[in-house]
């Protein structure tokens, strides 16, 4: 028996704690940091790919077609430097920076939808060495910038 001035504390079983607003709140915080990039990475793989997103990657043995963004013929490098000249130029490179190429016997003009075959890449990957497999300049070996080549 107890004495009649004993007081009795509450019992709190063991193992259970209480959860109070601040426990709560680091709770769900957690589970929003591994919910909301798994739901970003699960969106971004379901994206279709398009033109901006696929990598200019050539791989040896590709068939492609020369074309790029400017009117009339495309330009090809007959030196991995001058394609490089190509590759910084853009796609919409300056008339004079294309014709002092061609004058120098660095680069000679396609025409758009010439068919090559990738030989290689150099630049990391930015420049491309290919064999010419169509038109008056068929087994011809050239450098292009990767990104011409669809």
């Amino acid at each position: 028996m107890l004495p009649a001035d004993a007081q009795l504390a509450e019992a709190v079983p063991v193992g259970i704690e209480t959860a109070g607003p601040q426990r709560s709140w680091t709770r769900h915080l957690r589970w929003l940091l591994i919910l909301i990039p798994l739901a970003l990475l699960v969106w971004w793989l379901g994206q279709e790919s398009s033109g901006k997103h696929i990598s200019h990657q050539r791989s040896t043995g590709e068939i492609g077609v020369l074309e790029n963004d400017r009117e009339g013929s495309v330009v090809v490098a007959l030196d991995p430097d001058s394609a490089t000249v190509l590759v910084k130029a853009g796609d919409v490179a300056e008339g004079s920076e294309l014709a002092f190429l061609i004058e120098q016997g660095r680069a000679v003009e396609m025409e758009r939808g010439t068919s090559v075959r990738v030989i290689g890449t150099a630049s990391r990957g930015r420049v491309a060495h290919v064999r010419i497999i169509s038109g008056p300049w068929e087994s011809r070996k050239v450098w292009v910038p990767t990104r011409w080549i669809r």
